[in-house]
């Protein structure tokens, strides 16, 4: 979960720093650079958004190194939707674990090499540690993560304007483990549709929620993509799937799992209907399932070629 973030913050961060290039006033390159921020922020879909102008973030877990002298543009933070903690891992039944994502943008006069040069001394002090750095002609980046905490991480971006007057920072902090009180009970909402032409023969989950489908048609396949709820364990999915799929004749197979994730593969007797499935805990309530299933349903493409043969009328018998 910690690594997808990352990735995000990064691909969040390389889109801010495209608004230090080109020309204008200062006004106006400040101005899109928080348009910038507002923009990517929301495309990153995590939860809700507070801007701060000017100032750093409310809720900072822990204060990142800044640039001496640099000026703070403002600063961003969005609070993912919060996981609810097992009380056994120490947390009362009122909290709820959330991953809170923080990102700050500063300016200065000074050049990128030497903004660079503090960067990698300073994310090497205690409480940080520099856990990586990379360069290109364009942005230099460092991965950093604290010593203190291991739910707290993030990542440095240095890009030089455009016409080397100056050097804009973009720091990205991920706090993975922060606890809210009392957050919002989860709410599954309504089952969706099946597309319309979803096969007749896959067995649904029973009580199961669908809250996303999806269809494709290609030349020689028809591919559906369902996201179910339940309120069943992950482990109770993959037992029912199992027993169903194999008391219909369909070959079926365990994949090597990915984290916690739990893997089906499976195939019907014919070889027209090839499958996988996916179930992990629910990111929003720990207490859910979500389990993504895949399907393949092969065309006969000979059949599907073959002209319709309209029969000729016939005379009435007189």
């Amino acid at each position: 979960m910690r690594q997808a973030l990352l990735i995000s913050l990064s691909a969040i961060a390389l889109l801010l720093a495209a608004a230090c290039g080109g020309d204008g006033s200062e006004d106006e390159r400040i101005a899109d650079i928080i348009q910038r921020m507002v923009v990517a922020a929301r495309a990153s879909d995590t939860g809700a958004v507070e801007h701060f102008p000017g100032e750093l973030p409310d809720g900072l877990p822990a204060e990142p190194p800044l640039y001496l002298g640099a000026k703070l543009i403002g600063s961003t933070r969005i609070l993912a939707p919060a996981l609810v903690t097992e009380q056994e891992d120490g947390v009362d039944a009122d909290e709820s674990s959330q991953t809170a994502l923080y990102f700050i943008v500063l300016d200065t006069a000074d050049d990128r090499e030497r903004v660079s040069d503090f960067y990698r001394a300073e994310l090497d002090k205690d409480p940080w540690q520099l856990d990586s750095s990379a360069s290109t002609q364009e942005l230099d980046r460092l991965d950093f993560s604290n010593m203190s905490d291991a739910d707290i991480g993030g990542i440095v971006q240095i890009v030089a304007a455009e016409d080397g007057e100056g050097t804009s920072i973009f720091i990205s902090v991920q706090d993975a483990g922060a606890l809210v009180e009392g957050g919002p009970a989860f709410e599954p909402g309504a089952s969706i549709s099946l597309p319309r032409s979803f096969p007749e023969g896959v067995p649904g989950y029973p009580d199961a929620i669908v809250t996303s489908t999806a269809f494709q048609r290609s030349a020689d396949s028809e591919n559906f993509l369902l996201i179910l709820i339940t309120i069943d364990s992950p482990e109770a999915v993959i037992a029912f799937y199992q027993d169903a799929l194999a008391e219909m004749g369909w070959a079926v197979e365990k994949r090597n799992a990915a984290g916690t994730e739990l893997r089906l593969h499976f195939e019907d007797e014919a070889g027209e209907i090839e499958g996988d499935l996916v179930v992990d805990r629910l990111l929003e309530d720990a207490d859910y399932a979500e389990v993504d299933l895949r399907l393949q349903v092969r065309i006969d493409q000979e059949a599907a070629d073959e002209p319709t043969v309209t029969p000729e009328p016939t005379a009435e018998a007189e």
